[in-house]
């Protein structure tokens, strides 16, 4: 699912829309406070298998699944990095799927 990133990261360039992807680990804590420090970054991507443990994103306000999960608890896990007691904004939880795909019947 990192091509997936790829594409997504792509698309906020080409529509100058300011964003930052989680890289390898050394880069990890650079791409994280500057999504939480710099206003103009809306856009912290990060695939599951990274994003999902001990880090505190309440600086966040949206959730967007753009890959298929299997386990829920994962999802959970995701989810409460952005809503947390600390949290003081609503949490929005979007989720994409491919009409017509595995991805549909995953998500019903």
């Amino acid at each position: 699912w990192e091509n997936m990133l790829d594409i997504i990261m792509a698309a906020f360039n080409m529509n100058e829309i300011p964003a930052v992807r989680l890289g390898p680990q050394g880069k990890l804590d650079a791409a994280l406070d500057l999504f939480k420090r710099d206003k103009q970054v809306r856009v912290l991507l990060m695939p599951l298998a990274r994003g999902a443990n001990g880090i505190n994103l309440t600086a966040a306000q949206h959730v967007m699944f753009v890959e298929p999960l299997l386990n829920p608890a994962v999802e959970a896990q995701a989810i409460g990095r952005v809503h947390r007691i600390s949290q003081t904004k609503p949490t929005t939880i979007h989720r994409f799927a491919v009409a017509d795909s595995i991805e549909v019947a995953l998500l019903a």
